[in-house]
Protein backbone atom coordinates (compact mmCIF):
# COMPACT_ATOMS: atom_id res chain seq x y z
CA UNK A 1 0.00 0.00 0.00
CA UNK A 2 2.83 2.39 0.86
CA UNK A 3 4.64 1.49 -2.36
CA UNK A 4 1.50 2.19 -4.42
CA UNK A 5 0.99 5.65 -2.96
CA UNK A 6 4.67 6.57 -3.24
CA UNK A 7 5.53 5.13 -6.66
CA UNK A 8 2.19 5.41 -8.48
CA UNK A 9 0.47 8.35 -6.78
CA UNK A 10 3.57 10.29 -5.73
CA UNK A 11 2.27 10.63 -2.15
CA UNK A 12 4.85 10.65 0.64
CA UNK A 13 3.45 10.98 4.15
CA UNK A 14 5.32 12.07 7.22
CA UNK A 15 5.03 9.76 10.21
CA UNK A 16 1.50 9.86 11.70
CA UNK A 17 0.42 12.86 9.61
CA UNK A 18 -3.14 11.55 9.62
CA UNK A 19 -3.23 10.36 13.23
CA UNK A 20 -5.64 12.65 15.15
CA UNK A 21 -4.00 11.90 18.52
CA UNK A 22 -0.39 12.61 17.48
CA UNK A 23 1.50 15.33 19.37
CA UNK A 24 4.32 17.55 18.17
CA UNK A 25 7.12 16.08 20.27
CA UNK A 26 7.95 12.46 20.88
CA UNK A 27 6.96 12.15 24.53
CA UNK A 28 6.29 8.43 24.62
CA UNK A 29 7.03 5.57 22.24
CA UNK A 30 3.87 4.44 20.51
CA UNK A 31 3.18 0.75 20.02
CA UNK A 32 4.67 0.63 16.54
CA UNK A 33 7.96 2.32 17.38
CA UNK A 34 8.35 0.29 20.57
CA UNK A 35 7.78 -2.91 18.58
CA UNK A 36 10.37 -1.82 15.99
CA UNK A 37 12.98 -1.11 18.65
CA UNK A 38 12.17 -4.30 20.53
CA UNK A 39 12.67 -6.26 17.32
CA UNK A 40 15.98 -4.47 16.68
CA UNK A 41 17.23 -5.34 20.17
CA UNK A 42 16.83 -9.10 19.69
CA UNK A 43 20.13 -10.93 19.97
CA UNK A 44 22.12 -7.76 20.73
CA UNK A 45 23.79 -6.16 23.73
CA UNK A 46 21.14 -3.79 25.09
CA UNK A 47 23.64 -1.17 26.27
CA UNK A 48 25.26 -1.00 22.84
CA UNK A 49 21.87 -0.84 21.14
CA UNK A 50 20.78 1.93 23.52
CA UNK A 51 23.82 4.02 22.54
CA UNK A 52 22.88 3.56 18.89
CA UNK A 53 19.28 4.64 19.51
CA UNK A 54 20.43 7.71 21.42
CA UNK A 55 22.75 8.76 18.60
CA UNK A 56 19.88 8.31 16.14
CA UNK A 57 17.53 10.35 18.39
CA UNK A 58 14.73 7.80 18.14
CA UNK A 59 13.94 7.80 21.87
CA UNK A 60 11.44 10.13 23.60
CA UNK A 61 12.52 13.49 25.00
CA UNK A 62 12.43 14.94 28.49
CA UNK A 63 11.32 13.09 31.59
CA UNK A 64 9.62 10.35 29.59
CA UNK A 65 12.92 9.11 28.15
CA UNK A 66 13.99 7.08 31.24
CA UNK A 67 10.54 5.50 31.37
CA UNK A 68 10.78 4.30 27.78
CA UNK A 69 14.35 3.08 28.25
CA UNK A 70 13.35 1.08 31.32
CA UNK A 71 10.42 -0.42 29.43
CA UNK A 72 12.61 -1.40 26.46
CA UNK A 73 15.24 -2.87 28.77
CA UNK A 74 12.63 -4.99 30.55
CA UNK A 75 11.18 -6.21 27.25
CA UNK A 76 14.67 -7.00 25.96
CA UNK A 77 15.44 -9.02 29.08
CA UNK A 78 12.10 -10.84 28.81
CA UNK A 79 12.91 -11.78 25.22
CA UNK A 80 16.34 -13.02 26.30
CA UNK A 81 14.73 -15.12 29.05
CA UNK A 82 12.30 -16.61 26.54
CA UNK A 83 15.15 -17.53 24.19
CA UNK A 84 16.94 -19.21 27.09
CA UNK A 85 13.77 -21.10 28.01
CA UNK A 86 13.37 -22.26 24.40
CA UNK A 87 17.08 -23.16 24.23
CA UNK A 88 17.76 -20.63 21.47
CA UNK A 89 21.26 -19.27 21.01
CA UNK A 90 20.98 -15.51 21.71
CA UNK A 91 23.55 -14.87 18.97
CA UNK A 92 21.09 -14.40 16.12
CA UNK A 93 22.18 -14.03 12.51
CA UNK A 94 20.85 -12.88 9.13
CA UNK A 95 20.78 -13.84 5.48
CA UNK A 96 21.75 -11.28 2.83
CA UNK A 97 20.74 -11.75 -0.81
CA UNK A 98 22.81 -9.57 -3.13
CA UNK A 99 24.19 -9.53 -6.66
CA UNK A 100 27.60 -8.92 -5.08
CA UNK A 101 27.62 -12.57 -4.02
CA UNK A 102 28.18 -15.25 -6.64
CA UNK A 103 28.01 -18.21 -4.26
CA UNK A 104 26.93 -19.04 -0.72
CA UNK A 105 29.25 -18.08 2.13
CA UNK A 106 29.01 -17.65 5.88
CA UNK A 107 31.03 -15.43 8.24
CA UNK A 108 32.33 -16.10 11.75
CA UNK A 109 29.10 -14.72 13.30
CA UNK A 110 26.95 -17.17 11.35
CA UNK A 111 25.62 -14.59 8.85
CA UNK A 112 24.94 -16.01 5.39
CA UNK A 113 25.65 -14.21 2.09
CA UNK A 114 23.86 -15.57 -0.96
CA UNK A 115 23.23 -14.64 -4.60
CA UNK A 116 19.77 -13.24 -5.46
CA UNK A 117 16.89 -15.70 -5.45
CA UNK A 118 15.63 -16.06 -9.01
CA UNK A 119 11.94 -16.67 -9.65
CA UNK A 120 9.80 -15.86 -12.71
CA UNK A 121 12.73 -14.08 -14.38
CA UNK A 122 13.05 -11.85 -11.31
CA UNK A 123 15.91 -11.52 -8.88
CA UNK A 124 14.97 -11.13 -5.23
CA UNK A 125 17.49 -9.27 -3.06
CA UNK A 126 17.39 -8.07 0.54
CA UNK A 127 17.82 -9.41 4.07
CA UNK A 128 16.09 -11.78 6.45
CA UNK A 129 17.17 -11.00 10.00
CA UNK A 130 16.70 -12.32 13.54
CA UNK A 131 17.42 -15.89 12.52
CA UNK A 132 18.39 -18.90 14.61
CA UNK A 133 18.69 -22.56 13.68
CA UNK A 134 14.98 -23.01 14.48
CA UNK A 135 13.75 -20.24 12.16
CA UNK A 136 12.80 -16.56 12.28
CA UNK A 137 12.68 -15.23 15.85
CA UNK A 138 9.81 -12.84 16.67
CA UNK A 139 9.53 -11.14 20.09
CA UNK A 140 5.72 -11.18 20.02
CA UNK A 141 2.82 -13.59 20.41
CA UNK A 142 1.75 -15.63 17.45
CA UNK A 143 -1.24 -13.98 15.79
CA UNK A 144 -2.98 -13.90 12.43
CA UNK A 145 -1.59 -10.44 11.66
CA UNK A 146 1.95 -11.64 12.42
CA UNK A 147 1.46 -14.66 10.15
CA UNK A 148 0.42 -12.30 7.35
CA UNK A 149 3.34 -9.94 7.95
CA UNK A 150 5.92 -12.74 7.95
CA UNK A 151 4.48 -14.83 5.12
CA UNK A 152 6.79 -13.56 2.33
CA UNK A 153 9.85 -14.00 4.57
CA UNK A 154 9.02 -17.61 5.42
CA UNK A 155 8.40 -18.37 1.73
CA UNK A 156 11.78 -16.96 0.73
CA UNK A 157 13.49 -18.68 3.67
CA UNK A 158 12.04 -22.05 2.67
CA UNK A 159 13.37 -21.58 -0.87
CA UNK A 160 16.85 -20.69 0.41
CA UNK A 161 16.98 -23.54 2.93
CA UNK A 162 16.21 -26.08 0.22
CA UNK A 163 18.45 -24.55 -2.43
CA UNK A 164 21.55 -24.16 -0.27
CA UNK A 165 20.89 -26.81 2.42
CA UNK A 166 21.06 -24.14 5.11
CA UNK A 167 21.00 -25.39 8.72
CA UNK A 168 17.80 -23.46 9.47
CA UNK A 169 14.23 -24.63 9.97
CA UNK A 170 11.68 -22.72 7.84
CA UNK A 171 9.69 -21.85 10.94
CA UNK A 172 8.37 -18.90 12.94
CA UNK A 173 9.60 -18.73 16.55
CA UNK A 174 7.26 -16.60 18.67
CA UNK A 175 9.06 -15.82 21.92
CA UNK A 176 6.12 -14.41 23.83
CA UNK A 177 4.11 -17.54 23.06
CA UNK A 178 7.12 -19.82 23.64
CA UNK A 179 6.14 -21.51 20.41
CA UNK A 180 7.94 -22.49 17.19
CA UNK A 181 5.66 -23.11 14.22
CA UNK A 182 6.93 -24.82 11.09
CA UNK A 183 5.09 -24.93 7.78
CA UNK A 184 5.64 -27.89 5.49
CA UNK A 185 5.85 -27.13 1.78
CA UNK A 186 5.83 -29.56 -1.09
CA UNK A 187 6.98 -26.66 -3.26
CA UNK A 188 6.94 -23.16 -1.79
CA UNK A 189 7.81 -21.67 -5.19
CA UNK A 190 4.13 -21.82 -6.15
CA UNK A 191 3.14 -19.93 -3.00
CA UNK A 192 5.90 -17.38 -3.56
CA UNK A 193 4.86 -16.89 -7.19
CA UNK A 194 1.30 -16.25 -6.03
CA UNK A 195 2.53 -13.67 -3.53
CA UNK A 196 4.63 -11.92 -6.18
CA UNK A 197 1.62 -11.77 -8.50
CA UNK A 198 -0.26 -10.05 -5.68
CA UNK A 199 2.66 -7.66 -5.12
CA UNK A 200 2.56 -6.47 -8.73
CA UNK A 201 -1.23 -6.23 -8.63
CA UNK A 202 -0.97 -4.00 -5.56
CA UNK A 203 1.42 -1.69 -7.42
CA UNK A 204 -1.41 -0.89 -9.84
CA UNK A 205 -4.31 -0.98 -7.36
CA UNK A 206 -4.28 0.28 -3.76
CA UNK A 207 -4.68 -2.97 -1.85
CA UNK A 208 -6.24 -3.22 1.63
CA UNK A 209 -4.53 -6.59 2.22
CA UNK A 210 -2.33 -5.34 5.03
CA UNK A 211 -1.58 -7.50 8.10
CA UNK A 212 -4.00 -5.53 10.29
CA UNK A 213 -6.94 -6.01 7.90
CA UNK A 214 -6.52 -9.39 6.21
CA UNK A 215 -7.99 -11.40 9.15
CA UNK A 216 -11.07 -9.14 9.15
CA UNK A 217 -11.46 -9.34 5.37
CA UNK A 218 -11.32 -13.13 5.59
CA UNK A 219 -13.29 -13.85 8.75
CA UNK A 220 -15.36 -10.83 9.91
CA UNK A 221 -18.78 -9.67 8.81
CA UNK A 222 -18.90 -6.35 6.89
CA UNK A 223 -20.57 -4.74 9.91
CA UNK A 224 -17.84 -5.81 12.32
CA UNK A 225 -15.10 -4.81 9.89
CA UNK A 226 -16.73 -1.40 9.41
CA UNK A 227 -16.70 -0.81 13.18
CA UNK A 228 -13.03 -1.72 13.29
CA UNK A 229 -12.20 0.70 10.47
CA UNK A 230 -14.18 3.50 12.07
CA UNK A 231 -12.38 2.99 15.38
CA UNK A 232 -9.01 3.13 13.63
CA UNK A 233 -9.86 6.23 11.60
CA UNK A 234 -11.07 8.09 14.68
CA UNK A 235 -8.01 7.12 16.69
CA UNK A 236 -9.90 5.05 19.27
CA UNK A 237 -7.90 1.93 18.36
CA UNK A 238 -4.09 2.13 18.03
CA UNK A 239 -3.29 2.04 14.32
CA UNK A 240 0.00 3.05 12.74
CA UNK A 241 -0.45 2.68 8.99
CA UNK A 242 -0.94 6.20 7.66
CA UNK A 243 -1.26 5.02 4.06
CA UNK A 244 -4.14 2.77 5.08
CA UNK A 245 -5.79 5.77 6.75
CA UNK A 246 -5.29 7.71 3.53
CA UNK A 247 -7.05 4.91 1.65
CA UNK A 248 -10.06 5.34 3.94
CA UNK A 249 -10.32 9.11 3.62
CA UNK A 250 -13.45 10.49 1.96
CA UNK A 251 -14.89 7.03 1.35
CA UNK A 252 -18.67 6.82 1.04
CA UNK A 253 -21.06 3.91 1.26
CA UNK A 254 -20.26 0.53 2.75
CA UNK A 255 -16.54 0.54 2.10
CA UNK A 256 -15.91 -2.44 4.40
CA UNK A 257 -18.30 -4.59 2.36
CA UNK A 258 -16.65 -3.45 -0.88
CA UNK A 259 -13.21 -4.39 0.42
CA UNK A 260 -14.42 -7.84 1.47
CA UNK A 261 -16.19 -8.47 -1.85
CA UNK A 262 -13.28 -7.24 -3.99
CA UNK A 263 -10.30 -8.52 -2.02
CA UNK A 264 -11.38 -11.62 -0.09
CA UNK A 265 -10.76 -13.93 -3.09
CA UNK A 266 -7.20 -12.57 -3.35
CA UNK A 267 -6.65 -12.94 0.41
CA UNK A 268 -7.86 -16.54 0.34
CA UNK A 269 -5.55 -17.37 -2.56
CA UNK A 270 -2.49 -15.75 -1.00
CA UNK A 271 -2.80 -16.44 2.72
CA UNK A 272 -5.07 -19.48 3.11
CA UNK A 273 -2.18 -21.95 3.59
CA UNK A 274 -0.57 -20.15 6.50
CA UNK A 275 -3.84 -19.22 8.19
CA UNK A 276 -5.21 -22.74 7.84
CA UNK A 277 -1.96 -24.34 9.03
CA UNK A 278 -1.10 -22.17 12.02
CA UNK A 279 -3.36 -21.23 14.89
CA UNK A 280 -2.83 -18.05 16.95
CA UNK A 281 -2.70 -18.02 20.72
CA UNK A 282 -5.99 -17.43 22.49
CA UNK A 283 -6.85 -13.75 22.50
CA UNK A 284 -4.52 -12.93 19.58
CA UNK A 285 -5.80 -11.76 16.23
Amino acid sequence: LKTFFQEKAGVYLERSKLNPVEVEETLLLDGLNRAILRNEALGTNFSEKLEQWQSQEVLPVGGFKPVSIAQLKTESQNAHDCMKQMEIDPQLFEITLSERHQSASVDSSGNWFLPPLTLQNMKLVGKIGNLCSRGIVIPFKNSKSEYIRLWPQILVLDQLVKKYALPIDPALVFLKSLKAEEISFADSSDELATYLDFYFLSLENPSPLIPEWVPSILFDSPERFAKKLLSQVNGFTPFYNDYALLLLQNREGNFAQEMIENWKPHAEKIFSKILNTLKPSRGAS
